[in-house]
């Protein structure tokens, strides 16, 4: 099933990059690789665009992280809760994915990228954002930590929230496919 679905991800994945890739960042990116004589994949796109490689774009200010450090965070968030552990953690799977396999740790949000893009959720107003989400909105302060299942959704979150002003962003890597499987 995996490979009758992979060229459906990766047109999903092109076209959640390229939505939330600055105007030229994301055909640069592919120009490049295709300059290059190199195989384009969206994540390959995304680690450019990251990491400042394409003409016009700067890097996107969030770091990666592993299991272990994972465990770190939502140990403190479960714990001290939002505002003692200064952490917002959001899953961008979908409420089905979610529903699936469960949560990390019960007090994560979940707030799919795709919701996250129609509505330009972080920035939104903070009133809206908490009617609409269900949760409040993330303060410019915290550190918000993006998971997915993978590690590529939560990238394309991570730059959302770039794009809307913050700059303490964390990305969970593993996603919950290294959480719940390893």
């Amino acid at each position: 099933m995996l490979l009758t679905r992979a060229p459906q991800l990766q047109l999903q994945h092109q076209t959640i990059a390229r939505r939330l890739a600055s105007p030229d960042a994301f055909d640069a990116a592919q120009r490049r690789l295709r300059k290059q004589k190199r195989p384009w994949s969206a994540t390959t796109a995304i680690s450019m665009i990251q990491s400042g490689g394409v003409s016009g774009q700067g890097a996107v200010p969030f770091r990666n992280i592993g299991k272990a450090e994972m465990k770190e965070i939502l140990e403190d968030y479960t714990e001290g809760g939002r505002e003692d552990s200064q952490y917002c953690v959001i899953d961008v799977r979908t409420e089905e994915e979610v529903q699936c396999t469960g949560k990390l740790a019960e007090n994560v949000y979940t707030l799919p990228i795709q919701t996250i893009m129609r509505y330009n959720a972080f920035a939104m107003d903070d009133d809206d954002f908490e009617e609409a989400f269900g949760f409040e909105k993330p303060q410019y302060d915290e550190t918000i930590v993006f998971t997915c299942k993978s590690g590529i959704r939560s990238v394309y979150a991570c730059q959302a929230a770039s794009m809307a002003g913050y700059s303490n962003l964390i990305n969970y890597m593993g996603g919950s496919s290294e959480w719940f499987h390893s």
